[in-house]
C-alpha cells in the first residue's frame, strides 16, 4: 500500500508475493520495492499511482534511492541467508543496465543512504561504515564500529549511527566520534 499523506489517499499495489521494503525515487514519482518472490527475492519498480510495474533485478535486496541512482545488494548462487550479498550495484535509470560498484572483493555489503548531492553512498559491512564514491570507484572503510547506521549528512561529512547504545555522529574524514544523545536510536538530519 502506498499512502499519500498530502492528499490523504491510499493506493494498493498488488504483487503475487509480499513487499518487504522500499525506497522512493528522488522525484517521488516511483518506488523501488524489495519483495520475497522466489528463493532470493527481487526488486520491482512501480509508479506512485500503482502503474508501470517493472522488474529491476532478481536475487537482490535493500534498495536505496538517491540523486546518484538506485543502489542495491545482489547475491548469487546461494540463498541470502547464507551469503547476504555478493555485490553492490547501481542503476542510474529504470530500464537501464545496473553497474557493479563492488563485487566479491567486499561481500556482505548493504547500502544505507546517499548524501543529498548524490556523490557518496553510505553502506555497511559487518559493523563498519563504508563511504563509496561511485564516480571514482573509491571505497573507504571507517575505523569505528557501530551497531546501527542511519544516514549520511547532506554534504557527506558526517555519518549518523548508534554506538554502545548512544546516538553518535562520526566524521567521515577522520572517524572522530561525537555522542549526540545517550541511549538514543534512529536519528535523522534536518534537510
Amino acid at each position: 500500500m502506498i499512502v499519500d499523506a498530502r492528499r490523504r489517499t491510499t493506493r494498493h499495489v498488488h504483487f503475487s508475493c509480499s513487499a518487504i521494503t522500499g525506497s522512493f525515487s528522488p522525484d517521488s514519482r516511483g518506488v523501488a520495492i524489495q519483495n520475497d518472490c522466489g528463493a532470493g527475492g527481487s526488486l520491482v519498480f512501480v509508479r506512485i499511482d500503482g502503474s508501470g510495474k517493472k522488474a529491476i533485478a532478481s536475487n537482490s535486496q535493500d534498495p536505496v534511492w538517491g540523486q546518484g541512482g538506485l543502489a542495491f545488494a545482489t547475491f548469487f548462487g546461494i540463498s541470502r541467508a547464507e551469503t547476504p550479498s555478493d555485490s553492490l550495484r547501481l542503476l542510474t535509470r529504470i530500464g537501464g543496465r545496473p553497474r557493479t560498484l563492488l563485487k566479491r572483493q567486499l561481500p556482505n555489503v548493504f547500502p544505507i543512504s546517499w548524501s543529498a548531492n548524490g556523490r557518496e553512498l553510505l553502506a555497511m559491512k559487518a559493523q563498519h561504515p563504508l563511504l563509496i564514491t561511485p564516480s571514482k570507484r573509491q571505497v573507504r572503510m571507517l575505523s569505528v564500529q557501530v551497531t546501527e547506521l542511519d544516514m549520511l549528512s547532506r554534504d557527506g561529512r558526517f555519518v549518523l549511527g548508534v554506538m554502545d547504545g548512544n546516538l553518535v555522529s562520526v566524521r567521515s574524514d577522520t572517524g572522530a566520534v561525537t555522542v549526540l544523545a545517550q541511549d538514543g536510536l534512529y536519528g535523522s538530519w534536518t534537510k
